[in-house]
């Protein structure tokens, strides 16, 4: 089986669900039969709730990632027929873009996902999950996942910004 690649800020991203989220049974990168072929990069089943790590492609064409327009609007179908079934089977889709990750958006993030899981839990008849969930609390992750959304953020805004040379990569690592 080949290994499937990570980025950076996906790999953080994940850290952070699992600091919240890591007694939970989960399951990354699945293909569900129900799913016709589509992805789940993440997929909670206990909680009803399924995560998308998305990149500017999914908002906009990206040059080397769409090859024109149509490549784009084939991307945006995909997205949406993946969030009409899950939907359809009562399963919760968040998408993170993950350019777009700062403090707030995690905390808030982890709170409306505990917040649904919890419902789903009860609906499921699944009190123990419930409970859990309402008990638990959620504080801002440790120092070094948060200083890593904060370079993350701070790439982002400096990723447009004409006439910068620097790679991404180099501000991430300080290399």
């Amino acid at each position: 089986m080949s290994e499937i690649q990570v980025s950076h800020s996906e790999l953080t991203a994940k850290q952070i669900l699992d600091k919240y989220f890591g007694s939970f049974r989960k399951l990354d990168n699945q293909h569900p039969i129900w799913l016709e072929g589509l992805e789940l990069d993440r997929y909670y089943p206990d909680l009803g709730v399924a995560v998308e790590f998305q990149g500017d492609q999914h908002s906009r064409i990206v040059p080397g990632m769409h090859k024109g327009p149509e490549d784009f609007q084939r991307q945006i179908h995909l997205d949406t027929k993946k969030r009409q079934i899950l939907e359809s089977r009562g399963i919760r889709l968040y998408d993170i873009n993950l350019l777009q990750l700062d403090r707030m958006r995690v905390l808030d993030l982890v709170k409306r996902i505990a917040k649904d899981g919890a419902e789903y839990a009860l609906k499921k008849g699944r009190k123990d999950i419930h409970y859990k969930l309402k008990t638990t609390r959620f504080e801002e992750p440790e120092t070094y996942l948060m200083r890593k959304v904060d370079r993350l953020s701070h790439i982002k805004k400096s990723y447009y910004k004409v006439g910068k040379k620097k790679s991404w990569l180099k501000k991430l690592f300080g290399i």
